[in-house]
């Protein structure tokens, strides 16, 4: 039976969920926000607007210097506290702090500051790597009167 992903407690909390399916190779992005009673669809690898610490760190290293590296505790495990700060006037964000857990080099916090003053702070916790999962791992629906939004061309 595939669990459920349920709404956010926090009314300001955003919930990604990402899957590729067999019969589509694409994975398939799913922004909820509960503040806007809103859920918006859409490719995974054409969701430019979609920021992840991986994205972050893949697209955009070569636009950002570190300014600072400290060891911290975060979780009750330690990580490296990483800050940078853009390098050119083309980077989505002026700054941002890493937490980069020291066992597997997860990064389970990003706090990144963009050009306008608005700030964006992911905190990923309760994560499991490389799980096994069933061909239908879980199914996810929005709560009822939720605007969505589906971005995805229909090819």
């Amino acid at each position: 039976m595939p669990s459920t992903a349920s709404a956010p407690r926090s009314p300001s909390a955003l919930v990604l969920i990402s899957r590729a399916t067999r019969r589509k190779s694409r994975a398939t992005t799913w922004v909820y926000t509960p503040a806007d009673s809103q859920v918006v669809v859409n490719h995974a690898e054409k969701d430019a607007s979609t920021v992840t610490p991986k994205t972050f760190l893949t697209a955009s290293a070569r636009r950002y210097r570190t300014e600072q590296s400290t060891t911290t505790t975060r979780q009750n495990a330690p990580h490296t506290k990483l800050t940078v700060t853009a390098t050119d006037s083309t980077a989505r964000f002026k700054d941002a702090t890493l937490w980069v857990r020291h066992s597997d080099r997860v990064v389970t916090r990003m706090r990144a500051t963009d050009r306008n003053g608005a700030t964006l702070d992911l905190r990923l916790r309760d994560l499991v790597i490389n799980p096994s999962l069933t061909d239908n791992p879980f199914t996810f629906t929005p709560p009822e009167g939720t605007e969505v939004i589906d971005l995805r061309s229909t090819e």
